[in-house]
């Protein structure tokens, strides 16, 4: 298988002011936190002028001409495609007034009404009478109880049950996790969209809760007050430790109507706590159903063409945050709609967030399963770049089209060199998620498993996992390197309607309980 292979700083007093973007080419990427201003040319054209800036200085945004035209074509609803399957739908519209009149209007609701009761008395005594035949046939567990399954489109053609209906989280919602460790102990969130299309968090925090029989490190889930997210979005939710203020920034991307990229901020030195990222002051738009895929200071997604493109911020003195992101379309092109994951290939954040500082997987054109390190071949690597592992040998393995994947990476230990091992989970067309991984014991060979605890999910499900966020200046003014496997070495899916919780315990996984919803 073929492997494809600016500056406004933050300062402390700016926790009201969120990054522009400033988009740049990629030939002013270099080995090195900070980038040189872009210069217009042909090629490029003014789409607008960012908030965010301090000085109020807003330099224009400038998109390349290839993305400008992606940005009229999704705009006249015009995205070509030659695959019936990829043809992507045209933005919800509106419904329009009629002249039926009030008279009318009362007749049509009065025998509405009327049939709805009939149908609700019959569907409950039939409801009813289910109900207690399976009371007293069984008092097992409901997650593992059986129900007529329904297909979607989008998700692998399996046989996966569901009987339990959560209000907070709907069936096959997208997924995203983010995490790190503070000096009081660890802090996770997790993110996934609720039955009215709502985005919720549930955050896990071991520092204010004691682990019981009875009460886990979970909190309560949590409504995000966001903008226009379309129903059954993407999620890419990263964290950003900087300095004091930055403890952290957690941030989550999002689709919004017409494929377009919204993002929100969650940070407790905001006032309020939730503020909306500059990027939604931005003309983004991705493929419709682009995955999202996100790890400070990087983000994927994937262009109307199929190519996929990443953003890096334009980071400044010591690694920080900067209000300037760059933009870059890579030699990747995938399965329009295919799933997305990235994980970092170093221990040390210096190293994540300069070329070859990350991996992205994917499922290919012809549906295989594929990793393509971001500029590996560049002459700008740094001089002591250590490959983490190979691609050439990664095992050749089909999925089922828009296969859901996830990965994470964990510190190899006591490697000077500091590289990583990697995990990463797929869902098979029988509602079994794989593993593919590769670890320090055997660092030039890629193996596969099929865990037994992760057999069985909901055939719609998404699968999220989490890399624990690294920094190259935290509160302390130290570092934050990548942890090695631990507890927190957690996956995430759907399984009888609810979401269940794994660890890795070695190389195989164990569940963890379920994530409290209601």
């Amino acid at each position: 298988m073929s492997n494809y292979a600016q500056r406004v700083p933050f300062e402390a007093g700016m926790v009201e002011q969120q990054p522009g973007l400033e988009v740049v080419p990629q030939e002013h990427m270099h080995n090195t936190q900070q980038w040189p201003q872009a210069t217009p040319d042909n090629d490029w054209k003014e789409v607008g002028h960012a908030t965010g800036f301090v000085d109020g200085n807003t330099p224009p945004l400038r998109v390349d001409a290839t993305y400008w035209q992606h940005h009229k074509m999704m705009a006249a609803g015009a995205m070509p495609s030659t695959d019936p399957e990829c043809v992507y739908p045209p933005p919800e519209s509106k419904p329009t007034q009629t002249g039926v009149s009030r008279k009318r209007v009362w007749l049509i609701a009065g025998v509405l009404l009327s049939v709805l009761v009939v149908v609700g008395a019959v569907v409950g005594g039939v409801v009813g009478s289910r109900a207690a035949a399976n009371k007293s046939a069984s008092t097992s567990d409901p997650s593992q109880s059986t129900a007529t399954p329904t297909t979607t489109a989008s998700s692998p053609t399996s046989t996966s049950t569901t009987l339990v209906t959560l209000q907070s989280i709907r069936q096959g919602s997208a997924l995203s996790v983010t995490g790190w460790r503070k000096s009081t102990g660890v802090e996770i969130s997790l993110f996934y969209q609720d039955r009215q299309n709502g985005l919720r968090r549930s955050k896990y925090d071991t520092s204010i809760r004691t682990f019981s029989a009875n009460e886990s490190f979970w909190g309560a889930s949590t409504s995000l007050t966001v903008a226009q997210p379309i129903s059954g979005t993407t999620l890419g939710a990263s964290t950003l430790l900087f300095g004091t203020v930055f403890q952290p920034q957690t941030e989550l991307f999002y689709n919004g109507p017409s494929a377009r990229v919204l993002g929100v901020n969650m940070n407790t030195a905001y006032t309020p706590e939730l503020i909306t990222d500059s990027i939604n002051d931005v003309q983004i738009f991705s493929g419709l159903n682009s995955s999202l895929a996100s790890y400070w200071p990087w983000w994927i997604y994937q262009a109307p063409d199929g190519k996929l493109v990443h953003i890096r911020n334009g980071l400044v003195d010591n690694f920080g945050p900067s209000a300037t992101w760059g933009t870059t379309t890579l030699n990747v092109t995938g399965l329009p709609a295919t799933r997305l994951a990235i994980v970092p290939l170093s221990t040390n954040f210096s190293k994540i967030a300069v070329k070859g500082g990350y991996a992205v997987f994917y499922q290919d054109t012809d549906s295989r399963l594929a990793v393509s390190i971001t500029d590996i071949n560049s002459t700008e690597l740094a001089p002591d770049y250590a490959l983490s592992w190979p691609t050439d040998d990664f095992p050749s393995i089909t999925l089922p089209k828009y296969s859901p994947i996830a990965a994470f990476s964990t510190a190899r230990p006591a490697d000077k060199s500091e590289r990583v091992n990697t995990y990463v989970l797929y869902l098979d067309a029988a509602s079994d998620i794989n593993m593919v991984y590769i670890e320090s014991s055997d660092p030039s060979s890629w193996k596969t498993s099929k865990p037994e605890a992760l057999k069985g999910v909901d055939r719609d499900t998404d699968i999220a996992c989490l890399t624990m966020a690294t920094s190259n200046y935290n509160a302390a003014g130290l570092e934050t390197p990548l942890e090695q496997a631990s507890s927190e070495s957690k996956c995430f899916f759907q399984r009888g309607g609810e979401l269940i919780q794994a660890v890795l315990d070695g190389t195989d996984w164990v569940v963890n309980g379920t994530v409290p919803l209601s």
